[in-house]
């Protein structure tokens, strides 16, 4: 995702490789520690490149990290091809491997990364079979993060990279080797967000049922601005016979949330203030400080005097 309009950074010539393994794994884990879980001989094999020994070192930024600061030495390993004070190679690798370990299985873990990456980042997941027991990948072809997921307990993140998708896909096999195989089966759960129903269409439709609908339409054909509309219009709300006005804050949640993952930060913004009022969704300060993050780091001004205030909560 994400902190982190958080967009991936590319760098030039320089390989940025993440591996984080969150598990628990009583029945299949050695709880090796980061520089253990993927050889130097095995990095080289996949990169193409002579390594530098392999050091542990605390991490950063990663999109499972809920605060992007929890990570010790032994969960980061560094991998690289630069020495300083000597001359630098035709391309420059620095490549990170994280590690977790946690007891309990998570049937929801794919959903929640995605849930990470949505709110932390502007990327759309897109699901790819066949790696561990999940997986999912994100980001353009030269700057792409990869997710796996295996026996409910281990997740592992590799990228952002510039290395591309198979390449990546290479990296997470070597890792994964280290692990026995499961078959888990990862569930579904509830957004917690209520897609709107719209009035049935004939004589006796308003022009704002009809607005709602036509931009539906474009809103489920992809278009942010559509949905950024939506969840104004939604969140105006119609006036009732008596003259007052009839909120739907969870349909303007619904539409926030589609045109925040699509990259309008105006609606991020929008989003954060309803997760922090409870409006049409249980209230969540967390959701909202990160949203304000998300908003504020891609220089939308309004955002940053709130996101000030919740740093000084």
């Amino acid at each position: 995702m994400v902190m982190h309009t958080m967009r991936h950074p590319a760098t030039r010539f320089v390989l940025l490789f993440e591996l984080t393994v969150l598990s628990g794994l009583p029945g299949y884990a050695q709880n090796k520690t980061a520089c253990e879980l993927l050889s130097k001989t095995d990095a080289e094999a996949v990169l193409g490149v002579m390594l530098q020994p392999p050091k542990p070192q605390a991490p950063f930024r990663s999109l499972l990290d809920p605060d992007f600061t929890s990570g010790t030495p032994d969960q980061r390993c560094a991998f690289t091809n630069f020495v300083p004070n000597q001359p630098k190679p035709p391309k420059v690798v620095n490549v990170g491997l994280e590690v977790r370990y946690s007891s309990k299985p998570d049937a929801h873990a794919v959903d929640e990364a995605h849930k990470q990456v949505d709110t932390r980042t502007y990327d759309h997941p897109t699901d790819l079979p066949g790696l561990g027991d999940a997986a999912f990948w994100i980001g353009p072809p030269n700057n792409v993060t990869l997710f796996v997921f295996l026996g409910g307990t281990t997740q592992l993140m590799i990228g952002p990279s510039d290395i591309g998708l198979e390449q990546e896909k290479a990296l997470a096999v070597k890792a994964l080797a280290a692990l026995r195989k499961t078959g888990f089966s990862y569930g579904t759960q509830s957004t917690g967000f209520t897609r709107p129903k719209l009035a049935n269409p004939g004589p006796n439709q308003t022009a704002l049922d009809r607005l709602k609908r036509t931009l539906t339409a474009k809103a489920d054909a992809g278009d942010a601005k559509a949905q950024l509309a939506l969840g104004r219009l939604y969140q105006s709300g119609a006036l009732a016979p008596n003259g007052t006005a009839q909120h739907d804050y969870a349909g303007a949640a619904y539409s926030y949330h589609q045109a925040s993952d699509r990259g309008e930060v105006q609606a991020s913004y929008e989003l954060a203030n309803l997760y922090h009022d409870g409006l049409g969704l249980p209230a969540n300060a967390s959701q909202s400080f990160q949203l304000l993050q998300k908003a504020a780091e891609a220089n939308y001004v309004p955002a940053m005097s709130p996101l000030s205030d919740a740093y000084a909560e």
